[in-house]
């Protein structure tokens, strides 16, 4: 078997089991497949071979620790509070305990959730947000109305994505109503749902990027509907 062919193995089972999967499941074996159909295609012999054999990186030198991805980390936190998976928390958890407090801060405040002086302080904080417990939140940029819109953006997609009855027609014209939102809530939006948004994406691109996986979600569950009842 080549890595085309186990990347189209992953997609049928993925739909055959598409109800009894957990949204980040889903996501992750969708990861997986577009991975393998992005590498160059070989046996999956050849492709373990090449991963066994290849050199171990030398071990890290102490000194200053390498930057943090914070778009990156961030998207981890959401989705794990969003949708928790004991691997992923007990990783999570390791990782910010390693973060210094300049970057514990910064973190916390594009959670939305206060900050203290202390880096203990800060990261017994973070960790409580992970957990799904409710902080006092920070200060916002946004006024009362917007964080209404930006609470019914998020409710919105959810009932989207969940839906195993809607078109993809019906998807995209209930989406259409978040591309009216500024730039920096649709940020945010895409943010507390676990994606991670880099500093040059524009809000066109966001919200494509939304909706895309809507779409495609809504696709894959008529899909996996059809299987299951033969039409």
């Amino acid at each position: 078997m080549n890595l085309h062919e186990l990347a189209l193995l992953l997609d049928k089972l993925r739909e055959a089991f598409e109800f009894g999967l957990t949204a980040s499941i889903k996501r992750d074996l969708s990861d997986l497949t577009a991975a393998f159909r992005e590498l160059p295609d070989q046996s999956v012999r050849d492709f373990l071979k090449s991963i066994r054999d290849k050199p171990k990186a030398a071990p890290a030198r102490r000194g200053k620790a390498p930057p943090v991805n914070l778009d990156e980390l961030v998207g981890r936190i959401q989705q794990v509070r969003t949708h928790p998976d004991p691997a992923t928390l007990e990783q999570l958890q390791a990782d910010i305990g390693l973060l210094n407090n300049s970057d514990l801060k910064k973190i916390l405040r594009r959670l939305q959730c206060k900050t203290t002086r202390e880096t203990e302080g800060n990261r017994q904080l973070l960790l409580q947000f992970l957990r799904g417990e409710t902080i006092s939140p920070y200060p916002s940029t946004f006024n009362g109305a917007e964080l209404q819109q930006i609470d019914d953006a998020v409710k919105l997609y959810q009932q989207l994505r969940d839906s195993q009855t809607i078109s993809v027609e019906e998807v995209r014209n209930r989406w259409a109503i978040v591309a009216k939102l500024k730039k920096a809530a649709i940020i945010e939006v895409a943010r507390r749902l676990g994606f991670t948004v880099g500093t040059r994406d524009s809000g066109k691109e966001i919200y494509n990027r939304l909706l895309s996986y809507l779409v495609n979600n809504t696709l894959a569950q008529q899909k996996a509907q059809s299987i299951l009842t033969g039409y």
